[in-house]
């Protein structure tokens, strides 16, 4: 049963660490190849209305790799409880670029059609060729859906009551500009790409508005980098955390794998003296004896690991999957491997190593002749706290605990 509890506990051990590594690696893995394969913005600048000269003045600027311009506003809808669908009227589609899943990629000279939020259309049973009605400033606007997808400016949807997004009552659609019922289209929000940090970003284009003399934009316009914007904000403090909990669990778990391991050695060696010392008194040198029993840990730990990691890495993950597509919106939930789960492995199989060295190095260094006698029994001393006053005033389950602490201490070392 001891050999078991040290396996389970490697097994254990890896399976929570590698398990949720693998949820959160995957997480990070999937979000970043969503941002890549659709131009995700670095920044945003939302305002009132954004003139050719501005865009020509951003995208003039060394720091500037893409901009791109649209009017983003909410519209209601004449279906059941009345939802909300913000739209984005387009005049490019190169950077936050929709993700079609169903139906065509969008088509930038299309009056009629609208790419609507594909998770908004699955709760409303909206296909594509269904005809939807939005409304907004006085204007209704009546169009056919051309196409399902989804939009890395919305792995998550921030729901107007709660922090669990309900595609009942809010999506997104995109449109073509041509498919704004005026030639006077306000252009209210800036996506930009950069090679810049966010502050050295911010730092230079707020330094290019003030010598353009933009002050209007520098008083009433917001600056958004990516990282401050609610989507990726909020998945990314759901990661850190879940970092969190990858770590702490297999803290927990080595600790005690290492204290098993150690108290069962200790009790193996103990009871194998004699054994240990006719082998000693036959000719067997230490160096095979030491490797037999490092053996025992070796093999149940590497083993255990081993397991942890392969089941931890193809189980685990999909159980985090149902629970988090309920609050983000990602084309791919495939769990990541990370290098770390080999680190912690091989840091749990030397640890093993050495402590079961550290159960067997005391009896290998005796004599023969001293290692066929039983083990005299230590002779507990007298500690510091039991030569103080506060001694007296401890019950005995505590003066007890102590006294046991004191008669062990590699396994007070561990704990």
């Amino acid at each position: 049963m001891q050999f078991i509890a040290i396996f389970l506990m490697s097994f254990i051990t890896l399976l929570a660490f590698a398990g949720i590594g693998s949820e959160v690696q995957g997480l990070q893995d999937n979000l970043n190849n969503f941002y890549n394969e659709t131009n995700m913005a670095d920044a945003f600048v939302v305002g009132i209305d954004f003139n050719e000269s501005v865009v020509n003045d951003y995208q003039n600027m060394n720091s500037t790799t893409g901009v791109e311009r649209q009017f983003v506003i909410e519209s209601d809808t004449n279906l059941e409880n009345d939802p909300t669908v913000t739209l984005h009227f387009l005049e490019k589609n190169n950077i936050s670029k929709y993700y079609p899943v169903e139906g065509g990629d969008i088509n930038l000279s299309d009056e009629n059609g609208i790419w609507l939020d594909a998770r908004f259309a699955e709760a409303k049973n909206l296909t594509v060729g269904d005809n939807i009605s939005l409304s907004f400033n006085g204007i209704t606007l009546n169009k056919t859906i051309r196409g399902l997808g989804y939009s890395p400016e919305y792995v998550y949807e921030e729901p107007e009551n709660g922090l669990i997004s309900d595609f009942k009552y809010q999506g997104f659609g995109y449109l073509s500009d041509k498919a704004y019922p005026s030639p006077e289209m306000p252009h209210n929000k800036l996506l930009l790409t950069t090679s810049l940090t966010s502050q050295e970003y911010y730092d230079d284009t707020r330094g290019m508005l003030e010598d353009k003399g933009y002050d209007d934009i520098i008083d009433t316009a917001s600056y958004i980098p990516r990282e401050d914007s609610t989507s990726d904000n909020q998945i990314q403090d759901e990661i850190k955390q879940h970092i969190v909990l990858a770590i702490m669990f297999p803290i927990i778990f080595v600790v005690v794998a290492f204290l098993i391991l150690l108290t069962t050695m200790t009790r193996i060696v103990s009871r194998q003296r004699t054994q240990i010392g006719t082998l000693k008194a036959i000719g067997f040198e230490n160096k095979p004896l030491i490797i037999h029993y490092l053996s025992y840990g070796f093999y149940l730990t590497l083993i255990g690991s081993v397991l942890g990691i392969i089941i931890g890495h193809n189980t685990i993950p999909y159980i985090f999957v149902d629970t988090m597509k309920s609050y983000y919106t990602l084309p791919c939930w495939d769990p990541g491997f990370n290098m770390s789960f080999i680190f912690v492995a091989l840091l749990l199989v030397l640890g093993s190593v050495l402590f079961s060295y550290i159960a067997v190095a005391s009896i290998i260094r005796e004599s023969p002749s001293a290692t066929l006698k039983p083990k005299p029994p230590k002779i507990s001393k007298i500690g510091f706290i039991e030569n103080t006053r506060i001694w007296d005033k401890l019950g005995f389950n505590l003066r007890w605990n102590i006294r046991d602490i004191n008669r062990d201490r590699d396994r007070k070392s561990v704990v």
